[in-house]
């Protein structure tokens, strides 16, 4: 078998269990009998022409507990947000909400309806005009991608599909974009009162995208929701991706300074709409929302945001093949994202040892939780904040603290890529590193300026927080070049990614300079 073909039936291995993880979320959540608060509950405002029945609220309350998100995905917006967000202030830790709502009005009501819970700093509410457009020869109104601001840089976990209106060209579109929004395995729910409505999206989307998605028809929902398990994001992705500004909106309007995200609130501002343009500058409260000011007096500030998804594939082949040829038995991977490398990594050490995890806190929560779901106990996480300056830097150094001798056989860096992260991480490693051990860089060539997520034509805020030179440089190679190269305590083994540290024997016998593994 070739590298390649393992790489790609591994890539199916890891769908198919996030698959079936999926549907175990929503059989369990299907046969749930807790009681689900809906008390809370008040009647749809009357420029609503629908509203999601009890047993839908319900249903989507247990699906949340069960499969625990770190990210929601919502496209329209009532009074599933209010539970939504009761649902995540509820939950530990709780799950970030990203709310796509086409008309303004809508937005204000469910402003009104959320109440404090809209002081979350885990919730993004974007009003994002509809426009039409040309998805895979269907011509539908989609949400503006220009004026959506999600609340994590995490893919969809879970997502609800409840606009736009079928009178407003139904919710193709939309479901597209959730898809593209989402990762293998993540439950989309279509919740769609025009059942002939629900009937040709479902339709369209089974004859376009038959190997990306998965229909489940859910038990006692009929006429209510359906449930879509997404396999492969990719294609939708590639259309989404080619999706360009609205220029004349279907429906809904742009408000200057519309909160995309609720960050806090000033005391000492004029009573204001909470809609008004955000020109002030927000700081940020506490988590005891419950005394928290008015919604009269809140005000919001848009924030420039880290991309949704990030161009990553599968496990990394090469890193795997070589750790096969290892005895290693404590393994620490840098930047994990969605794991796939993690559950390979899982997998070698076959619960023995330890895995340690280093990444951003919801996605150390993810992984770990998938990982627990597949009986894999050894994992330890170590998650740092979305603050500009935190980093896994500083859960390498508490590290340190710990551990005053190296504990390390095998370290797999594949984190933010730069070097003003990556050139201290590789220091911290080193101090971490077991003579004999081995450190692994991914992405040796890459530079910003070559990534399809953050060169500056995709994401401008790249072009104000780097220089030309440091967007043209390839910093991953930079760290390698001039610390790892230049340390004569480290061997070359693999060509421009795996380093032995020397000192002592270790069981794999690393090949002479002249024979370097090439990568």
């Amino acid at each position: 078998m070739t590298t390649h073909q393992g790489h790609d039936e591994r890539d199916n291995e890891d769908i198919e269990r996030s698959v079936v993880l999926a549907r175990h979320a929503l059989d369990r959540a299907l046969s749930d009998e807790n009681e689900i608060d809906l008390s809370w509950r008040t009647k749809e405002p009357g420029t609503r022409a629908s509203a999601m029945a009890p047993n839908a609220l319900a249903f989507l309350a247990r699906v949340a507990r069960q499969l625990r998100p770190a990210h929601v995905l919502q496209f329209g917006s009532g009074l599933s947000t209010a539970l939504l967000l009761r649902e995540s202030e509820a939950l530990r830790p709780r799950f970030f909400l990203t709310t796509i709502e086409y008309d303004p009005q809508f937005a204000r009501e469910t402003v009104l309806q959320a109440g404090h819970h809209m002081l979350l700093d885990t919730f993004a509410l974007s009003v994002a005009p509809l426009v039409g457009r040309d998805l895979a020869g269907t011509y539908c109104p989609v949400y503006d991608p220009s004026a959506i601001h999600p609340a994590s840089p995490l893919p969809a976990d879970l997502v609800l599909v409840d606009g736009p209106p079928g009178p407003l060209g139904g919710q193709f579109g939309s479901m597209v974009q959730a898809v593209a929004m989402s990762r293998a395995g993540t439950i989309v729910l279509l919740a769609e009162a025009d059942r002939s409505a629900k009937r040709a999206t479902l339709l369209s989307l089974t004859e376009k995208f038959a190997d990306a998605i998965a229909v489940s028809q859910l038990a006692g929902l009929q006429g209510r929701m359906t449930a879509i398990i997404v396999r492969n994001p990719l294609p939708c992705i590639a259309l989404v991706e080619q999706l360009d500004s609205a220029v004349e909106p279907l429906a809904g309007e742009r408000l200057s300074g519309w909160p995309v995200r609720l960050t806090g609130c000033q005391s000492d501002v004029r009573r204001s709409s909470p809609l008004q343009d955000g020109s002030g500058e927000a700081t940020e409260t506490g988590g005891d929302t419950s005394q928290a000011p008015a919604l009269s007096e809140v005000r919001f500030a848009d924030l420039e945001r880290y991309p949704r998804t990030l161009a990553v594939g599968g496990a990394n082949a090469k890193t795997i093949e070589f750790l096969n040829s290892t005895s290693s038995r404590c393994i620490a991977e840098i930047g994990i994202y969605h794991g796939a490398t993690t559950f390979q990594l899982a997998e070698f050490l076959n619960n023995e040892g330890e895995l340690h995890l280093f990444d951003f806190e919801d996605r150390v929560e993810q992984v770990m939780s998938r990982l627990r779901d597949l009986g894999y106990t050894n994992a330890v996480g170590h998650g740092n904040s979305y603050k500009l300056l935190d980093s896994y830097n500083w859960s390498l150094m508490k590290m340190l603290q710990e551990h005053p001798e190296p504990i390390f056989d095998y370290v797999f860096i594949d984190g933010a890529h730069t070097w003003i992260h990556d050139a201290l991480a590789f220091l911290l490693v080193d101090r971490l590193l077991k003579p004999g051990g081995y450190v692994d860089f991914d992405d040796y060539r890459w530079s910003l300026a070559s990534s399809p997520s953050l060169r500056p034509e995709r994401f401008p805020l790249t072009a104000d927080l780097y220089t030309p030179e440091q967007i043209a440089a390839r910093q991953v190679g930079l760290v390698v070049d001039l610390l790892v190269r230049r340390n004569s305590q480290f061997q070359e083994v693999v060509s421009n990614k795996i380093f032995r540290k020397l000192g002592v024997p270790s069981s794999f016998d690393p090949p002479a300079d002249p024979s370097i593994r090439q990568s």
